[in-house]
């Protein structure tokens, strides 16, 4: 039973590909996938797949699927199912499904039909619904190496959309065909009034190297239908929140620095790190961390004199709070008379591919203080960049003859298109400089990002595969 339990939760829940053993001859396989869209994102589904070889796999399987009984397999079927689209961020509701040619010498097929929410999103910033489809398996294909398996594949996957009355088709992707050895993808798109269909073919050499899918993969992109129409919810998406403020005060033989980092948002984000710093324990993270802080400082010739690194809020709700405290000599004539600030808050070279899929609001406060008979002597332009809803700012205040506060901060939209995010980033200036003298002397002090404790943008902010 446990035998029989384990192949049909790899040949009906995680697909084929992860069996270790498939039998002499190709693996072959159809996948059907009709949705019928609506206006509020939703899609009726009917999920076929066909099974036709190699011939030990599908006796095997249908042995198993008489062993553990039809209902209990038509159940793990479902369930799996419904987490798969859970993984890509949409729900499959109403699910049922059925297995069909277990009793005969023909494929073993099985289907699920029900309702996926979520399937469509809608973006408010520039009114377009948009539906992304994994038509070349990569999520499949990438918790596998078909490279290890010595295997034969081939793929035929069938896409029907049929996009809601009065949808205005802005863009769909264009066929798509590629070979490298005896190995081949072939793609082809056909659209007729408000209907899609998406025919692809893909067929793997049982000698394929990493280096064929490196050439069938490599040029292709995401598969997103775009169309217009009534608008709709804006559904469920995660807005990453931080501010962090840092205090430089500056003296004549050290300088001391102390800054508060507040992870805020999303909640379940913040709770995962949280838990990391429960599982790898405190005191290790701070030491790594310290580690990472130290070398830091020591390529730049500065010396740590004194620091400190606290957690906050660990085992109580709200945001992550991380505090750190140096005490540096040689800081500010490391540095050459500098200090430099990112504008852009570390945003401008992150990796995005057609918009975000989440909002970004992050804070950053600079204080620097001088120690008395000390005088700024340059201080950058205020900033304030605008596109479509998002917006950058910077400004400086000049509090008194020795401090200066520099107050930035990031707003940008949830599905922001690259371009445009991109565009707004070319109008900001590649670093803001504040320079100053300490006595008679000539210094300063360049803030790296490291430092400053600049919010991670996580990599959830991409684009959904």
């Amino acid at each position: 039973m446990k035998k029989a339990v384990v192949l049909l939760l790899a040949v009906l829940m995680l697909g084929t590909l992860a069996v270790p053993n498939f039998g002499a001859g190709t693996y072959s396989e159809k996948v059907e996938q009709e949705y019928i869209v609506h206006w509020d994102g939703s899609a009726d589904l009917k999920f076929t797949t066909a099974l036709y070889g190699p011939p030990d796999l599908l006796n095997s399987t249908k042995e198993s699927l008489s062993e553990i009984g039809i209902d209990n397999a038509t159940n793990m079927m479902v369930n799996q199912r419904i987490k798969t689209f859970s993984q890509l961020g949409m729900n499959l509701v109403n699910a049922s499904g059925t297995v069909k040619g277990y009793d005969s010498d023909g494929p073993l097929i099985t289907e699920i039909t029900g309702k996926v929410l979520n399937f469509a999103k809608y973006y408010s910033y520039d009114g377009v619904w948009e539906i992304t489809l994994d038509v070349l398996r990569v999520s499949q294909l990438s918790q596998v190496d078909v490279t290890s398996l010595n295997q034969t594949f081939d793929f035929e996957d069938y896409y029907s959309i049929i996009l809601p009355e009065g949808a205005e088709i802005l863009n769909v992707p264009s066929s798509y065909s590629m070979e490298s050895g005896k190995s081949s993808i072939s793609l082809k798109v056909d659209v007729s009034g408000n209907e899609i269909h998406v025919n692809v073919h893909m067929h793997f050499d049982e000698g394929i190297t990493k280096e064929d899918l490196q050439k069938l993969y490599g040029e292709f992109q995401p598969f997103v239908i775009q169309y217009k129409g009534k608008p709709g919810p804006e559904g469920n998406y995660s807005i990453w929140g931080s501010r962090t403020e840092t205090n430089i005060t500056v003296g004549k033989d050290e300088t001391v620095i102390d800054t508060l980092n507040e992870y805020i948002t999303p909640e379940d984000y913040v709770n995962y790190l949280k838990l990391m710093v429960a599982y790898q324990g405190e005191d290790t993270i701070i030491e790594s961390m310290h580690q990472s802080y130290l070398q830091t400082f020591q390529e730049q010739g500065i010396e740590v004199r004194d620091w400190n690194i606290t957690f906050e809020n660990l085992n109580s709700p709200g945001p992550l709070k991380i505090r750190l405290h140096w005490v540096l000599t040689n800081y500010t004539q490391a540095l050459n008379n500098t200090y430099t600030h990112d504008p852009s808050l570390g945003l401008s070279n992150i990796s995005l591919q057609g918009r975000l899929n989440g909002g970004i609001n992050q804070t950053v406060v600079i204080r620097i203080t001088l120690p008395q008979h000390s005088e700024f002597t340059q201080l950058p332009e205020d900033i304030d960049v605008e596109a479509n809803g998002s917006r950058i700012t910077m400004k400086v205040t000049k509090v008194s003859e020795n401090e200066v506060t520099i107050e930035s901060s990031a707003y940008i939209r949830y599905g922001m298109l690259a371009k445009d995010y991109f565009a707004m980033m070319e109008k900001l200036p590649p670093k803001a400089e504040v320079k100053y003298t300490v006595g008679e002397e000539k210094t300063g002090t360049c803030g790296p990002a490291l430092l400053l404790g600049l919010a991670i943008v996580p990599l959830l902010l991409r684009r959904r595969k």
